[in-house]
């Protein structure tokens, strides 16, 4: 079962330089517009089988040649416990939003994790040179309702959560990780859905999801990986070069059309246009190292999160003076004016689903976050 979303994703601002030309489901589920997942799987039989009274005399009895079952493979951690840690995070990342000072660092740090706590941060700087209070749905209280677990014992270990905020129509994916046992899950990353997007379901949570990242994968994730119709890393290396400016070519998209690329490309031409007179402007994307997790799906394919930093940089012409705005001075308190060069960095918080064999990877979520800033 596939739940189809129309939503509208809008981008964060995408340079701070811009205007300055002067429910649970044991099976992990589908994600569903209730929060909750439509379970698509029974529940597995369990117990041994077993023979009643018998006259037969010990030598009597057949011998079995048949190798013992092996046992179910199972998540990580509990559906229950993931549950629990899900909300628990979410619950910190709120706490970071309503407090101030030491309180909110400390609530953040508990929340977020990686480049997610980059990208927290940045946005807890900005706000507040913001009007009002900060307006995100990633941030807004909800019922987690975790989609997947990592399967086996090992670490870091990850899950896969949605929310759906009662007051808006834009579902959000978050990949979660805990680095050791006693550790809680964080917050790795966290994407708006695009429109008219939508994600399959994954292995039974009891059972687990076999997830790959780095460079040497298991057994079990290296055979996830092959199935795929793209590698993961192939796959994020065309996309960042299809998002820079001055556009490079690419020779082969194995990914299909999506708004966020589309955003970012036209916003990249406005900015060059916008600064003509002043600065030459130039965008680059690369793919965070370590960054890059792939969850299989149930019956092939897989979600893929990633995290990409974005560097805007203008290089002033002579004679040319350019004035940072509110939010660009958040991170360079002292610039009043830019007379060399200025650059500006975001994270992108990217999720593509890859289906198995052939085909095309489709971006189902994104966000941008606004983290640094500076200049001469």
């Amino acid at each position: 079962m596939r739940a189809r979303f129309a939503v509208v994703l809008t981008t964060a601002a995408l340079l701070a330089v811009a205007g300055c030309s002067g429910s649970d489901a044991d099976a992990g589920g589908s994600a569903s517009p209730s929060g909750g997942a439509t379970s698509m799987v029974a529940p597995s039989a369990s117990g041994e089988a077993t023979s009643g009274p018998s006259s037969s005399t010990p030598s009597d009895l057949p011998t079995s040649t048949s190798s013992p079952t092996p046992p179910a493979p199972e998540g990580v951690i509990s559906p229950e416990r993931a549950e629990q840690q899900a909300a628990r995070a979410l619950t910190a990342q709120n706490q970071s939003v309503s407090r101030s000072g030491k309180a909110a660092q400390q609530a953040r740090r508990s929340a977020w994790t990686g480049a997610g706590l980059r990208a927290a941060t940045g946005d807890a700087r900005v706000a507040k040179v913001r009007r009002g209070s900060p307006d995100n749905p990633v941030f807004a209280p909800v019922r987690p309702n975790v989609l997947a677990i990592s399967r086996g014992a090992g670490h870091p270990a990850y899950l896969v959560v949605q929310t759906e905020p009662p007051d808006r129509e834009t579902p959000v994916l978050h990949l979660m990780r805990a680095d050791r046992a006693s550790a809680p899950f964080r917050i790795q990353e966290s994407a708006l859905m695009l429109p008219g997007t939508s994600i399959a379901t994954f292995d039974p949570r009891e059972n687990g999801s076999v997830v790959a990242t780095g460079r040497h994968p298991g057994k079990a994730a290296r055979s996830a990986l092959r199935q795929l119709a793209v590698k993961p890393e192939a796959l994020l290396s065309d996309y960042s070069r299809y998002l820079s400016y001055p556009r490079k070519k690419v020779d082969h998209r194995p990914f299909a059309a999506d708004h966020f690329a589309a955003s970012v490309r036209a916003g990249a031409a406005q900015q060059a246009d916008a600064v003509r007179t002043q600065a030459d402007f130039g965008q680059s994307h690369r793919v965070l190292p370590g960054s890059v997790v792939t969850v299989q799906q149930q019956g092939g394919g897989a979600l893929v999160f990633a995290a990409l930093e974005r560097h805007d940089n203008f290089h002033i012409k002579p004679g040319q003076t350019v004035k940072p705005t509110k939010a660009f001075q958040v991170f360079a308190p002292d610039q009043q004016k830019i007379e060399i060069s200025a650059r500006v960095t975001t994270i992108e918080f990217l999720v593509f689903e890859v289906p198995e064999g052939t085909g095309r990877a489709t971006l189902v979520g994104a966000s941008e976050h606004l983290v640094g800033g500076k200049g001469h």
